[in-house]
């Protein structure tokens, strides 16, 4: 290390941010990782560089043997412990900020990047002036412009906050329930707020399957003209059988109109949007994942973890991300096939939500046919309308489905019709196994972890056989069943524990940080609360090991 003044220290988070940062900085001299140049130095932080102590790094806590009469651990002041392997570079990081004044983190823009930034400057008891860069990505004119809007540590005041909050009560349900069940069960568990939460929604569909009893129903269809009607019955396990199974029926319209309805283009891309879409089309989970964090590193996508659909300047604050974008025109020639593949589809999007909302005919039909009600609703595009058409021009498929379903025939309430019915029995059937890609979306809409968690959280659970992935002949996206082992695991926990109370104890924490509020003590003494209720529960049935 040289003696030469620098003035400001850039910390990124990853090795690929230093690169890109160093070379929009003009910071070209390369030294074992560390960029300098311009009087700036950048380098980067390796991830988790700091982590929450573990208890047995306590000095005040008991080394004992588990046992549920010392859980749970609350430490009374948070400690942070660097990884082995990276002591050596996390003293490099503590001899260059001896060397300068000001730092501007430049960690990911979210929760966990800020704490990764702001735990390493504090850790290290940095004094000088700190800035914060907010890059939605990491191409060149999005550095640029976030180097030009450098802001004041104040204003992710809330972010670190959160991303603090997380962690600690993670933490907390992490580690005192795995020891009460581990102790509880003879056995070593692991138990997580995203993770068991998860697992628990996998063995209920288990069970709907495995439980399953086929029930008969009955269909019907009419048909007329270039109409075609679904009975809609009141009660769909009334007995259908006094109309004939074919043949004609007389009805009358109860009620007819046409009208126009706008089609956006389907929303923008969100982390697990994507990632389900791609795993649709056969790129399983880890390998898609892998494929969006290179090409965010590549400085081809923006950044990723997003779960906002909202376009860049939709009226969204810088502590809140767009959806995810194409940053360059084109992907890399040397990335993989699927990096190509995602990039495309990212493309394509972007496309569609720039060409727009398209305009659809639409005609709906009720009818009252041998006193049932039969109904229909017809969507088409008129091709004598081109402009009418806008983003479904780029989806020729779906385009000419609704050019070919258009409809001339129209009707007013009053006028009768003969109808050819037919009516089928048939019985229902048993839900389906998650795929990858179904899973991904249901714990986005059951807000089941967040955009950088879900993908881990799915391949912990496979890590720790309590959920195994199969390939299925008819679905291109992996399936996704509990073992044995999972299943037990959760037919031994409580509900409050498979339940939402984790949940829903960190998103009050999280409400209340995002307020602006700086003491969150209180909602870790009710996590601690609701943990001490849970263990006691244990400790008539437990055996210490």
């Amino acid at each position: 290390m040289t003696n030469t003044t620098y003035d400001t220290l850039y910390l990124c988070e990853k090795p690929s941010q230093a690169r890109a940062l160093a070379k929009q900085l003009g910071a070209f001299h390369n030294e074992h990782g560390v960029y300098t140049g311009g009087g700036a130095v950048v380098l980067n932080a390796y991830g988790h560089l700091l982590n929450l102590a573990m208890p047995d790094e306590y000095s005040d806590h008991d080394h004992g043997p588990w046992s549920l009469s010392n859980l749970p651990i609350v430490p009374k002041k948070w400690e942070w412990r660097v990884k082995e392997e990276h002591l050596q570079h996390y003293a490099k990081i503590g001899k260059w900020l001896d060397r300068v004044k000001t730092v501007v983190i430049a960690t990911d823009p979210d929760e966990e990047g800020e704490v990764i930034g702001r735990q390493i400057l504090y850790e290290l008891g940095f004094k000088g002036n700190i800035l914060r860069l907010w890059a939605s990505a990491l191409n060149s004119n999005s550095l640029n412009q976030a180097l030009k809007n450098l802001l004041p540590l104040s204003a992710t005041d809330t972010t670190y906050r959160a991303g603090c909050v997380r962690r600690q009560l993670d933490w907390l349900y992490g580690i005192n329930l795995s020891r009460a069940f581990s102790v509880s069960a003879g056995q070593r568990t692991s138990i997580g707020r995203v993770k068991t939460r998860l697992l628990t929604e996998l063995v209920k569909r288990e069970k709907k399957i495995k439980c399953f009893t086929p029930k008969p129903y009955f269909t019907a269809t009419a048909k007329f003209k270039d109409v075609v009607l679904e009975w809609q019955p009141a009660d769909w396990n009334k007995d259908f059988r006094q109309l004939p199974t074919e043949g004609e029926v007389t009805g009358v319209c109860i009620a007819a109109s046409e009208s126009q309805e706008i089609l956006s283009p389907p929303l923008p891309f969100t982390l697990s949007a994507l990632l389900a879409n791609a795993a649709d089309i056969g790129i399983d989970l880890p390998s898609g994942y892998a494929a969006v964090q290179k090409l965010y590193e590549a400085g081809a996508i923006s950044y990723p973890r997003t779960s906002s659909t909202k376009m860049p300047g939709a009226g969204a604050g810088f502590a809140v991300h767009h959806a995810i974008i194409n940053t360059m025109d084109c992907c890399p020639e040397w990335m993989p096939i699927e990096c190509q593949t995602i990039f495309n589809m990212v493309h394509h999007n972007c496309v569609l939500q720039q060409i727009g909302a398209a305009k659809l005919h639409v005609r709906k039909l009720l009818f009252d046919l041998g006193g049932e009600m039969f109904s229909a609703t017809d969507y088409w595009a008129d091709p004598l309308e081109p402009n009418d058409e806008a983003w479904l021009l780029c989806e020729p498929d779906q385009l000419d489905t609704l050019e070919r379903n258009v409809k001339t025939v129209m009707f007013k309430p009053g006028e009768q019709v003969n109808a050819t019915l037919l009516v089928e029995r048939t019985r229902t059937v048993p839900p389906e196994r998650y795929t990858e890609a179904g899973l991904l979306r249901h714990m986005a809409e059951a807000e089941i972890g967040t955009e950088a968690t879900r993908v881990d959280a799915i391949n912990n659970l496979v890590k720790d056989q309590v959920v195994e992935r199969r390939q299925v002949k008819t679905k291109c996206s992996l399936e996704l069943s509990p073992t044995e082992k999972g299943m037990h695991l959760i037919d031994r926990l409580p509900p409050s524990v498979t339940g939402h109370t984790m949940d829903t104890q960190l998103r009050n924490a999280l409400n209340y940080v995002r307020t602006g509020q700086v003491d969150f003590a209180g909602h870790l003494l009710n996590a601690s609360k609701w943990l001490s209720l849970t263990i006691n529960g244990l400790k008539n049935a437990s055996n210490e090991f």
